[in-house]
């Protein structure tokens, strides 16, 4: 097994993980929500899911950075992105711009 197979495995285990984990944020999350709805003033039960929610965030915000970096470096170490996606040329009106798409 070569060096850049064994990296694209890991990528893989490491996209599949995320997008559990990512799942797992979401529900805890709503889970928060809800608790928060449904206290009815109970502030032992507020406070808890203002943790669920607040933990849930947190989840979700470290779960994007974590697919985030992933796909930055299997993008740059093993050139596998879609290609460039931003236009080189905006026609704004008048002669046609002096470049290449």
């Amino acid at each position: 097994m070569t060096i850049s197979k064994l990296f694209g495995n890991i990528t893989i285990v490491l996209n599949q993980l995320i997008g559990i984990l990512f799942i797992v944020a979401t529900l805890a999350f709503l889970w928060g929500v809800i608790q928060y709805v449904l206290a009815s003033g109970d502030e032992k039960k507020l406070a808890e899911g203002k943790k669920y929610i607040i933990y849930g965030l947190i989840g979700l915000f470290v779960m994007l950075s974590m697919w985030g970096i992933v796909t930055a470096v299997r993008n740059t170490l093993f050139n596998t992105g879609g290609g460039n996606t931003i236009p080189r040329c905006i026609d704004v009106g008048g002669p046609p711009p002096p470049c290449t798409t």
